[in-house]
């Protein structure tokens, strides 16, 4: 019988774009454990956690938030031993795929965000509050269903949600207790976002995609072996040659027909692939040169 270390406590909406963020998943994991996040932190360290080379000298207030939603080799340890000792699934795919291709990531936002109609929407039907990583990405300031702006401080007490004492449960101010999807004062058609004016459409984009089953590794691969076909040719110094991969041959000498036929392959966001069709044709140039 295989006796978890921690409370095997399920991440939610796991393999979704509405994936649940590590920080929101630590705080309901000390709530549920009668602990603090600091304290649940420590007692993975001591359990065999993150080395000394990677733990931050310390988890708290704002900065500790913003470390714990952003990329990097700490929090990458953090979900590993968190799997370790509860048996669940603690990959976040749409983070996975930014971390390894794109140059920064901008999720320092430093307190929770929320969309108080997703929370009441889940208190409605009995299901776990939690935040959702796409809610700590700078570039999202609506939530993309809704459409209303996301909130940043409680509307009863005013505080923000930069605590990790776990002294109310997620989804309730950590200062006054008060629901967060509780809102003083109705919406009105001026507090609706236009899809139109939406200015996150690309983020939005790789956590749908990059949420799918196999699409952060082979839609990617699939990018990934037309640039290094292209690169391939170029430094062999063959002018407009055909692709070294047979599946690439004959769309080497068109930058649209090479967007065309891996967007439909991979299904990444246009941002991605023509940054990476230029590079690679900024390469194959210069190799032709």
């Amino acid at each position: 019988m295989i006796t978890w270390r921690l409370f095997p406590i399920p991440m939610q909406c796991q393999g979704t774009a509405d994936v649940e963020s590590l920080p929101s998943y630590l705080l309901r994991s000390a709530y549920a454990h009668g602990a603090s996040g600091g304290v649940l932190l420590q007692v993975i360290h001591e359990l065999g956690g993150c080395s000394q080379k990677t733990k931050p000298r310390s988890i708290a207030g704002k900065h500790g938030i913003a470390t714990l939603a952003r990329v990097n080799q700490f929090t990458w340890e953090l979900r590993d031993r968190l799997a370790e000792f509860t048996g669940q699934d603690m990959s976040c795919e749409p983070l996975r795929f930014l971390d390894s291709q794109v140059y920064c990531i901008s999720t320092e936002i430093g307190t929770f965000r929320w969309c108080p109609e997703c929370l009441a929407e889940m208190a409605r039907i009995d299901a776990p509050l939690y935040f959702k990583q796409l809610w700590h990405m700078t570039a999202v300031s609506h939530c993309p269903v809704h459409r209303v702006r996301l909130s940043e401080c409680c509307e009863f007490c005013r505080s923000t949600q930069h605590s990790l004492k776990a002294k109310h449960p997620v989804g309730y101010c950590a200062e006054c207790g008060e629901p967060l999807f509780n809102r003083r004062t109705p919406l009105s058609t001026k507090d609706i976002q236009p899809s139109w004016e939406c200015p996150s459409h690309d983020v939005l984009e790789i956590f749908e995609q990059a949420a799918r089953p196999g699409m952060t590794v082979n839609g990617w691969f699939d990018a990934c072996s037309f640039i290094r076909s292209m690169a391939a040719s170029a430094d062999h110094g063959r002018e407009n040659s055909h692709l070294t991969g047979d599946r690439y041959a004959d769309h080497t000498r068109s930058r649209k027909e090479a967007y065309r036929v891996l967007k439909e392959e991979t299904g990444l966001p246009k941002w991605v692939l023509k940054n990476a069709i230029q590079t690679a044709y900024g390469v194959f140039q210069v190799g032709a040169g």
